[in-house]
């Protein structure tokens, strides 16, 4: 119950990807790999021994974790090609950099849970490799802002537009 909301948030996100994405056959990939972490912690938890159940997935999220915070980095390879980082999220990125040290701070200072600290220790030094390209290759551009000319807004706001408009 308590992930249900992220869930949700998850399933939605899945679909508006797999609606705009360039390629379509690369959102089945992520739709099984979905299915496959969603089915496994649904069995772990109701066929397992508490204990074991916790264990699996605990090792599906700390998993999940990682991957997410890396995925990032697939786009390494552009970067380093173009010398840009326009490829790459700040906001998600500036989000990963602050969600991750406070679990790691939170799973080794408070609860001292192997599960909490490790997997977004490891998602962290992902998660600064991606701040080290920033600053190597400097921050995205801004995408170009589309320019309305004067002439333009002349020619929207003349009164013979206003009577084109009427006579139609």
């Amino acid at each position: 119950v308590p992930n249900l909301f992220s869930t949700i948030c998850g399933v939605v996100y899945l679909l508006v990807f797999s609606r705009y994405q360039r390629s379509s056959s690369s959102s089945e990939i992520y739709v099984l790999g979905g299915v496959v972490v969603t089915t496994s912690a649904v069995v772990a938890a109701f066929l397992l021994p508490r204990p074991e159940a916790i264990d699996m997935i605990g090792q599906i999220g700390s998993l999940v974790q990682v991957l997410m915070s890396s995925s990032p980095l697939v786009v390494i390879r552009d970067v380093f090609a173009t010398k840009s980082t326009a490829a790459m999220s700040v906001g998600f990125t500036v989000a990963s950099f602050l969600s991750c040290s406070v679990w790691t701070l939170y799973g080794v200072l408070v609860a001292r849970d192997l599960y909490v600290w490790a997997p977004n220790f490891v998602a962290l030094l992902a998660v600064m490799a991606q701040v080290s390209l920033f600053f190597c290759f400097g921050l995205p551009p801004k995408p170009a802002a589309k320019q309305i000319e004067l002439e333009d807004i002349k020619h929207v706001a003349s009164p013979h537009a206003l009577e084109g408009a009427r006579d139609a």
